[in-house]
C-alpha cells in the first residue's frame, strides 16, 4: 500500500484481518523489503 506522500506500508494477511509488518520511504524502500524477505520469504 502506498500513502500520497510516498510512503509504503507492508503487511500480510492473518487470521484476525491484516498485520503490518514494515513501513518505509522511498529511500529505504530497498532496505525493508530484503529485510521483509529475510523474515518472510519471497
Amino acid at each position: 500500500m502506498r500513502g500520497a506522500n510516498g510512503a509504503r506500508v507492508y503487511f500480510k494477511n492473518v487470521e484476525s484481518g491484516i498485520e503490518v509488518v514494515g513501513k518505509s520511504n522511498k529511500v529505504n524502500q530497498a532496505d525493508v523489503i530484503k529485510v521483509l524477505r529475510d523474515l518472510y520469504g519471497k
